[in-house]
């Protein structure tokens, strides 16, 4: 992917792209690796790429970062974080305020054993990138869990969790993140 500005009129160098965006018309948000990064600063060792990082909330609109940032810079920093994996653009069709654990792991009260396991494995990942060491009990409560109607509960309580602990960005892309694992293993 490679990210267009107009505000400069260049785009950034060295990427091929099958799609491109105007910044203005973007709002970018944290993957589960940028919020691990966020957290824990292991990757970005320049400045610019880790204030950037924070400022993406999936909120703002990459026109409402510009003001932070050389308007010729912004483009190539987007295209390192998109590239490192850190950030992804988010969806205008998502309203992240309504993604729920019913929505993730569908609303019958039982998986197929293929999907319950998918959803239980991306649930143990996810929690552990996003949460680290508070993952802990979490983690012990999912390898417990003996069917959908348990796993539901225990991924409320860690959905719960992350909003208290990282915010609701951080939340949603959990759920989203057990329900693509249970849409990929019907």
């Amino acid at each position: 992917m490679q990210v267009q500005t107009a505000l400069s009129g260049q785009s950034a160098k060295g990427r091929s792209s099958r799609e491109s965006y105007v910044v203005e018309e973007v709002t970018f948000r944290k993957t589960i690796a940028g919020h691990h990064e966020f957290e824990h600063r292991h990757v970005l060792n320049r400045p610019e790429l880790r204030r950037l990082l924070i400022l993406i909330d999936g909120k703002k609109a990459v026109d409402e970062l510009v003001s932070y940032f050389r308007a010729f810079e912004l483009a190539g920093l987007l295209d390192e974080l998109l590239a490192l994996g850190m950030i992804e653009p988010v969806s205008s069709s998502e309203d992240a305020s309504e993604v729920t654990v019913r929505q993730a792991i569908g609303q019958r009260s039982s998986l197929k054993p293929q999907q319950f396991e998918s959803a239980r494995r991306a649930a143990l990942h996810a929690a552990t990138e996003l949460l680290g060491v508070e993952a802990r009990r979490h983690l012990a409560e999912l390898g417990k869990c003996q069917d959908s109607i348990d796993l539901r509960a225990v991924l409320e309580k860690i959905q719960q969790q992350l909003k208290t602990t990282l915010g609701g960005d951080a939340a949603v892309l959990f759920i989203q993140t057990v329900r693509e694992a249970v849409k990929t293993s019907r």
